[in-house]
């Protein structure tokens, strides 16, 4: 699912870059063995936060991505998003 404020269509090319960019951090991370719950890129344009969370009682986690302009807060960013993931439940089947 992906969202964008504009309206030429860039929400779903976002949403499928943002998937890609979890799917290489959890492929790189679980070659290690570890887990990736959050991830920051920054780029001289802008700033993308990330977050994969499983709720209590869900059986699959959310992931919620955001781009923001450069220089937001990471602290307030991943604050924010992970109290938005909180107020979303199981994912739905």
């Amino acid at each position: 699912m992906a969202y964008s404020v504009d309206d030429d269509g860039i929400g779903a090319e976002l949403g499928e870059m943002a998937a890609e960019l979890v799917s290489h951090a959890a492929g790189a991370a679980d070659r290690q063995g570890r887990a990736v719950t959050q991830i920051e890129v920054s780029t001289a344009s802008g700033m993308v936060f990330a977050v994969t969370e499983c709720p209590p009682g869900a059986r699959a986690p959310w992931t919620l991505a955001v781009v923001a302009k450069r220089f937001a807060l990471a602290s307030l960013m991943f604050m924010d998003i992970r109290h938005i993931l909180g107020e979303l439940g199981p994912v739905p089947a």
